[in-house]
Parts: C-alpha cells; structure tokens; sequence
C-alpha cells in the first residue's frame, strides 16, 4: 500500500509541476528549482509515439523518473498545459487489487474525484493494459485523466494523460492514438 501512496505522490507532483504551469512561470519562481532536462538515455525503456510539436522532458522524485511529453501552450491565456507523463512500478497483488488500491488513493487525494468512463482491459504492445479514466479539481483547475496501467510480469509501467476538463475531448484522440504506440523496448 505504501508503493501506491509514493506512486500518488509523485503523480500529484508530476500534475501540478508540469501541467499547471503558463510558460514564461518557468522563469525563476517557483518551478526554478525543479531539474527538467531532455532525454539523452532511455533508462524507463519504452517508446512512445507523441505529437511533434509536444516537447519531451525528465524528472526524478525519490528516485523514480519520470517521463513527460507536454503540449505547447495554445495561447496566452492557456494556463494548464496538457500532457502524458510515464513512469515505473513494480505491482504487487493481482491486477485487480493493484488497480483498486490505486483508484481508492485518487480518491483520498483528489477533490472532487470521479471517474469518467468504465474500467477497460486493453492489449498494446502484447501486453495486459488497464484503462481508467476519471477527472478531479487541483487548485483552481479541473482536471481530467486518462490513465493506463501496463503490465510487464511484476512490472507496471503508469502512462498518465492529463488535460484541463474542458479541452479534454479535444486531446482524448491524441492520448489514445499516443498510447496505442507504446511499445516496452
């Protein structure tokens, strides 16, 4: 169970660092001492197919990197920038407890949590995938999710798709087309 609290954690980090932020924030304040770079190895071991124009970076919480792909701002007055971030864990349990125990600390830590659609069971890449979708409130922000659990024996890689509530109809076709690339290399 703590494996899934750490795992929360670093999803409400990766959220409110990477999708919350207007642009010219990155100057100095409060995301100045956050160490973003762009990816010179793959050391999570996967590829993902991401629009073009969606600028690809890494993080790393207690040990635990973090892939981000984000959209470039729309305008000026776009102030949540969409995403898909990745990450590793190792599952413990079944896939089913896994999922739930994952779904019951969304809810503990998000407000307003909801899920948005049913729980699917997918295959991509020859592997087991769980989808759940679901939206919550951050701040001042509404925020929905798509989320994916990949399954890789006792390895589950988390591919986590993030937009403001009202454009996210409008991204729901670029995570699904994106994650229907991912391939554990």
């Amino acid at each position: 169970m703590k494996k899934y609290l750490i795992l929360s954690l670093i999803m409400i980090l990766a959220l409110s660092l990477f999708s919350c932020k207007k642009a010219e924030e990155n100057e100095g304040g409060f995301y100045s001492d956050l160490e973003i770079s762009e990816i010179e190895e793959d050391s999570l071991g996967v590829e993902i197919s991401v629009p073009e124009s969606w600028t690809v970076s890494h993080s790393d919480y207690l040990g635990t990197e973090i892939r981000h792909y984000t959209a470039p701002q729309s305008d000026t007055r776009d102030a949540f920038l969409e995403s898909i971030s990745i990450t590793t864990e190792e599952k413990t349990g079944t896939i089913d407890e896994y999922i739930n125990a994952n779904l019951e600390n969304l809810e503990v830590f998000y407000a307003d949590f909801k899920t948005l659609e049913d729980r699917q069971t997918l295959e991509v890449d020859g592997k087991t995938a769980e989808k759940i979708a679901y939206s919550y409130s951050l701040g001042t922000f509404d925020v929905a999710c798509t989320q994916y659990f990949v399954f890789d024996g006792d390895k589950v890689y988390i591919v986590l798709c993030t937009a403001d509530k009202d454009d996210f109809e409008n991204y729901k076709d670029i995570f699904s087309s994106s994650f229907e690339t991912f391939k554990i290399s």
